[in-house]
């Protein structure tokens, strides 16, 4: 009955203080205290997205006359996207470890990866359970021939820890170092996966160009069977606009950040 779940819910929390965290964060947080975990959580739900919650479009230069207000339109430089992204989503949940990862780590190659100490540690997990595992497997939209992001993070996790999975319809796979290893360049850029009226899922073609769905193209990889891709970075020129909501699917495995 739902008293006794209750009861050993408690139970099951106050013996290992770790599994609240744990569980809702798929595994990743797995050394962080119920109390700690219930702080991140109460700092989430306490934040406020918007500057003004009545009129999220405030401030953005496409928003109608309803949509802000007098006093913002009145100032040019209070009505533009910099403005926009200055008073909205300001980053509402920090990871205790967090690092910039890339060689170098400033500039538009490098990225900022959540605790990457955890990344290794369950690779290695799950390869000791499945030795057909490929531990951790990474995903990075975007290449333009620059390899910094994913040699930092081999630097950072352990040689041979992820496979890296690296995105781009141009021809950059000359430029992939040879000490960056199990990394494979594929010849294709992100587009939009839509549904069809049949309700199979399909990718948006674009003419003389290769693209590809992330869903068909986790299928292609084979790792629609997978639990997480570890790390999914994009930076692609906008596609994130077109794309971000096929990221969600149920199709394709969870990812972890």
């Amino acid at each position: 009955n739902n008293s006794q779940e209750k009861t050993n819910s408690i139970a099951s929390t106050t013996s290992d203080p770790y599994a609240l965290a744990r569980t809702e964060s798929f595994g990743f947080f797995y050394d962080i205290t119920e109390e700690h975990w219930k702080l991140y959580q109460k700092i989430f739900m306490e934040h406020e997205n918007h500057r003004y919650p009545d009129l999220p479009w405030a401030y953005n230069p496409e928003a109608g006359n309803e949509e802000t207000l007098p006093e913002i339109r009145k100032k040019r430089n209070w009505h533009s996207y910099a403005a926009w992204y200055q008073n909205n989503y300001e980053p509402n949940f920090s990871c205790p470890f967090e690092k910039r990862i890339g060689e170098p780590m400033n500039g538009d190659g490098p990225k900022w990866v959540c605790d990457p100490h955890r990344i290794t540690k369950l690779a290695n997990a799950r390869k000791a359970q499945d030795p057909t595992h490929p531990g951790c497997v990474v995903y990075s939209i975007g290449s333009n021939g620059d390899f910094s992001f994913e040699l930092g993070l081999q630097n950072e996790v352990g040689e041979g820890v992820c496979e890296f999975h690296i995105f781009d319809p141009g021809n950059f796979e000359h430029a992939k170092p040879k000490e960056l290893k199990r990394a494979f360049y594929h010849r294709w850029g992100l587009e939009k996966e839509i549904t069809t009226t049949r309700g199979a899922s399909s990718p948006q073609r674009v003419v003389g160009e290769k693209y590809r769905g992330l869903i068909e193209t986790v299928k292609l990889l084979g790792h629609e069977d997978l639990d997480v891709i570890d790390v999914f970075k994009i930076d692609c020129e906008k596609c994130e606009w077109k794309t971000y909501k096929d990221w969600l699917s149920d199709e394709i495995p969870l990812l972890h950040q």
